[in-house]
């Protein structure tokens, strides 16, 4: 069994400092009365480790493909119950993958292990009875290199990926 460790300290307001077991600090924080918040709720962190856990997966399954991809990027867009807790109940995601020669068979497999297998976020979010659904894209790039922070270029014709979750064996365009 893999364990991790955490620790999180209240600095003031609503604004807490987590600190990981290997050292890395995020400060997460809460609109309090009049004062706006001045980092990201936990619960916009609980949905960006989703999209986070999501995008390295389907980076480290194209590498693995050794598909010729220039950029992965995941949009997600959650709805909370409105009385305490105020857990997610619905969690679309829009899942862009950028690269010329990219194969889009291999785009749907990576996304699919991601959401069906290795994503660690998604399986908790879905034991706890949340509606997960996505949409995968592939539009073509000229520009960046695999792994590049940088956007590349959009070119005509992007090919539109779809697929909605529960129906994983659903063929691409």
């Amino acid at each position: 069994m893999v364990g991790l460790k955490a620790k999180v300290e209240w600095v003031g307001g609503m604004r807490t400092v987590g600190t990981s077991g290997s050292g890395h600090t995020v400060v997460m924080d809460s609109k309090f009365e009049e004062q706006p918040a001045a980092a990201a709720s936990p619960m916009e962190q609980v949905l960006m480790a989703f999209g986070g856990c999501s995008a390295v997966d389907i980076v480290e399954i194209l590498r693995k493909k050794r598909q010729p991809f220039t950029g992965v990027e995941v949009e997600l867009d959650a709805d909370r119950r409105s009385d305490p807790p105020r857990m997610f109940t619905k969690i679309r995601m829009e899942i862009t993958v950028r690269g010329v020669g990219v194969a889009p068979e291999a785009v749907k497999q990576a996304v699919n292990l991601s959401m069906e297998k290795y994503c660690s976020v998604g399986a908790m979010l879905k034991a706890a009875g949340v509606d997960i659904t996505w949409t995968m894209r592939l539009e073509p790039s000229t520009e960046g290199y695999e792994g590049s922070s940088r956007r590349g270029a959009m070119v005509p014709g992007a090919l539109d990926v779809p697929h909605t979750a529960p129906h994983p064996e659903a063929d691409l365009p």
